[in-house]
């Protein structure tokens, strides 16, 4: 049987062993230091615990690298669809990194909704046949000078213009001469 002996020298491997000997039994104790045999296998053990330490550092560094590459480009979507949200469509969103595509979707998107927003402005506040602002414009163009005197006595003027008999018009010289005529 083989055991350990704790020595201040260090761990010893025991083995006992039993011999005939001419006068009888002899016992043998074979003594053997476990360290030079196990040296090799802790630096090897340290070594590895090295290795783990290190991928675990270098895994660690990769995923907050990554994270931040994905994450950047979405935080800048999100700010401009903030901006998008607030109605200002003047800011084009450009990368160049895989989030380009929905990037580039996004830009399409702003642009459009530019496009429409301003064609209902338009629809909004002008007269279709004339080109000219309408009624809902004039009021509000009326409010913001009327406004933008403040306190102050300035003269504000209005000049109204009323064309009478004007459905005669239409009746008798067609829709599209009257609407020659407005314009």
């Amino acid at each position: 049987a083989v055991n350990e002996l704790e020595t201040d020298a260090g761990t010893l491997l025991v083995r006992s062993s039993s011999m005939d000997a001419l006068g009888g039994q002899v016992h043998a104790l074979l003594l053997r230091s476990v360290d030079p045999l196990v040296a090799p296998y802790r630096q090897l053990q340290f070594l590895l615990a090295s290795i783990t330490v290190g991928g675990l550092v270098l895994f660690a560094l990769g995923s907050g690298a990554m994270a931040r590459r994905v994450t950047t480009p979405l935080r800048s979507l999100l700010t401009a669809t903030g901006r998008l949200s607030e109605g200002d469509y003047s800011v084009p969103m450009e990368h160049t990194d895989e989030i380009g595509d929905l990037a580039r979707s996004f830009d399409h998107m702003r642009l459009d909704i530019a496009r429409q927003q301003s064609k209902v402005r338009d629809l909004a506040y002008r007269d279709r046949l004339t080109g000219l602002p309408n009624r809902e414009r004039f009021r509000s163009a009326l409010m913001q000078s009327i406004k933008a005197r403040g306190d102050e006595p300035r003269p504000l003027a209005v000049l109204l213009l009323d064309l009478d008999r004007f459905k005669h018009v239409n009746d008798v010289l067609g829709y599209a001469f009257g609407d020659r005529l407005l314009q």
